[in-house]
């Protein structure tokens, strides 16, 4: 080989190198740079290749690919910029929020009143959100009262003081919708950061001192977590964001292959999902196991919700994805949809609670339902506490409390 040959090879794999490493590291410069040379030696071999038409138009077609990129990315670095994704940016701006949603504060903390979203919220000593104690503790009287069990979307993540959790809401539905026998109370007791484990680990010092005739539960994505410990088929390693890159054209194209990737790699693990889970002998079947004997031990009724999201496996692929740069655990989260409500459901059946299978709403936009995952909007809360009124119905119409559906003026 001829050092002529050798260089113009030499030459080549610089540019080759610095262009893809200028590309992997968002160095413009470096990609430029590489670009050009690849251009530079192409151009050159074509020229000297003149006399093979067919090899010195193939090498100058060639040689016009790296021209071409370099030119897009010059012409893109002033465009628009990439689609916004408004939850992304509202959390980013609230970061102590959403540590304090998805973290809570420490089980046996002496802190009794927090700051979310920029407003105080009162705790009493066991986490819950603070109101007159006549209602946290002792009989409850002439009262019918359910006690609301949950992590932090039963807590509420609410964003101005005007805004409720949705016990509350729920409570005031039940005022204005139903006539009952007993007035009817329902008393929020989510924690933050917690959710069913440590409602169950805390159910003698927690929640029966309040009393409860009825617990309604709320999971969480934590539950799925604490299912997908036992079972390794609800795992979904979420695909990395794609970094910032040097040229946003091929970046696009590179974020295009990722989210095939990933949408390949998800349906393959929706397929290996069984139909049928052993899941009787999970922690998750244990802890539900525990929380229900310990209310038949003591006279009190259970109401299980199942999960709802803000999106199913069956969302859009760029719904899931939205949601993905938020939480990582989305899709592990909605592998373990379907396997949770079963288990829920054979819960409810084998220790006589009742169980609710909340439907997801396709209709509504979910952004605006949820903040994100799980937590929800006001409008999301209202909602939720409209479907589980439509459920407690026949419950409440029982002895006691004996609730008989209001009756409406004319016109109403």
């Amino acid at each position: 080989m001829s050092t002529r040959s050798l260089l113009h090879w030499a030459a080549l794999v610089v540019g080759a190198e610095l262009a893809a490493r200028g590309y992997l590291l968002d160095r413009p410069a470096w990609f430029h740079g590489g670009a050009g040379l690849l251009f530079a030696v192409c151009a050159l071999g074509a020229w000297r290749l003149r006399e093979r038409r067919g090899a010195a138009r193939a090498l100058a077609a060639f040689a016009l690919v790296p021209a071409l990129l370099s030119a897009l990315t010059w012409a893109a670095a002033g465009g628009e910029a990439e689609a916004a994704n408004p939850r992304l940016e509202f959390w980013a701006a609230h970061p102590a929020d959403r540590t304090l949603l998805s973290e809570g504060v420490e089980a046996a903390s002496a802190v009794r009143r927090i700051e979310l979203f920029g407003h105080a919220i009162d705790l009493d000593a066991r986490g819950f959100r603070a109101i007159a104690p006549s209602r946290r503790s002792g009989p409850s009287g002439t009262s019918y009262r359910i006690v609301a069990v949950g992590g932090s979307s039963t807590f509420g993540a609410t964003r101005t003081p005007a805004e409720r959790p949705w016990p509350e809401i729920l409570e005031e539905a039940i005022q204005r919708d139903l006539t009952c026998a007993v007035p009817v109370e329902v008393v929020g007791a989510g924690v933050l950061g917690r959710g069913l484990p440590y409602a169950a680990d805390t159910f003698e010092t927690a929640i029966l001192p309040l009393a409860p005739q009825l617990i309604l539960l709320e999971p969480s994505p934590r539950e799925i977590e604490l299912l997908a410990a036992d079972l390794p088929e609800l795992r979904f390693d979420a695909p990395a964001p794609t970094p910032r890159r040097a040229s946003r054209p091929l970046r696009r194209l590179e974020e295009v292959w990722r989210a095939r990737a990933a949408r390949a790699a998800f349906r393959t693990a929706r397929e290996r999902v069984p139909q049928e889970f052993g899941t009787r002998h999970t922690k998750l079947a244990s802890t539900y196991r525990h929380l229900l004997v310990e209310a038949r031990r003591h006279g009190i009724d259970v109401v299980l919700a199942s999960l709802d999201l803000a999106v199913t496996p069956d969302s859009s692929d760029a719904e899931i994805r939205r949601l993905e740069a938020l939480d990582p655990r989305t899709r592990s989260a909605l592998l373990g949809l379907d396997v949770h409500r079963r288990l829920v459901a054979q819960m409810a059946a084998t220790y006589r609670a009742t169980f609710v299978d909340l439907p997801h709403d396709a209709e509504t936009p979910e952004d605006a339902l949820f903040l994100d995952l799980h937590l929800r909007t006001e409008r999301g809360r209202e909602q939720l506490a409209e479907r589980l009124l439509a459920a407690l119905g026949p419950k409440l119409a029982q002895v006691p409390p004996r609730c008989v559906p209001r009756a409406r003026p004319p016109g109403a």
